[in-house]
């Protein structure tokens, strides 16, 4: 299943974005949808912000996997930065690094589509075994994801938590 959305260059249309994800995402455990949410914004934050571009949201759903793009037309490829404590942003694909099973970058001939991928979880948390899963793909996925086990969100809820809580205490510095 492929649902998708085009937003336009506001920020407006990152709060937008996030909604989008929410109700497609609706079905499943909230630290997917939690996890999704956060990383959606953090790329469609860039696109605004770094890429001066409206852009297109997009969720790939399988048996097996989530796979969000987000592609805009701005120039430019993102790069992961370590930003120090003084800086006030910098942090979103860092965010994406740490909570994503898998993600990415593709460039095209008018801009660029940055992807990331979750397992599907059902309502009590646990994975799709990795047989069923095996037999599915999302579309279009370029590389899939290798980690198994039911701690395959990395614990989503708890290091989205300690993630802002490192956030925060880079930011008390100011």
């Amino acid at each position: 299943m492929r649902k998708a959305r085009r937003f336009d260059c506001r920020p407006e249309s990152v709060a937008g974005a996030r909604n989008f994800v929410s109700d497609v995402l609706s079905d499943q455990p909230r630290e997917t949808v939690e996890a999704a949410e956060l990383m959606t914004s953090e790329l469609a934050t860039n696109c605004v912000r770094h890429a001066h571009s409206d852009f297109e949201l997009a969720i790939h759903r399988s048996r097996r996997a989530i796979r969000v793009e987000v592609s805009d037309h701005g120039e430019g490829r993102p790069v992961v930065r370590s930003p120090t404590p003084r800086e006030q942003s910098g942090r979103g694909l860092r965010i994406v690094q740490e909570l994503a099973e898998d993600w990415g970058i593709t460039p095209s001939p008018n801009g660029k589509l940055v992807w990331f991928a979750l397992p599907v979880r059902t309502q009590a948390g646990k994975r799709k075994s990795r047989s069923t899963a095996s037999r599915e793909q999302a579309p279009g996925q370029s590389h899939q994801p290798e980690q198994s086990d039911g701690a395959d969100l990395r614990c989503t809820h708890s290091r989205i938590a300690k993630l802002w809580r490192g956030l925060a205490r880079e930011s008390a510095h100011f």
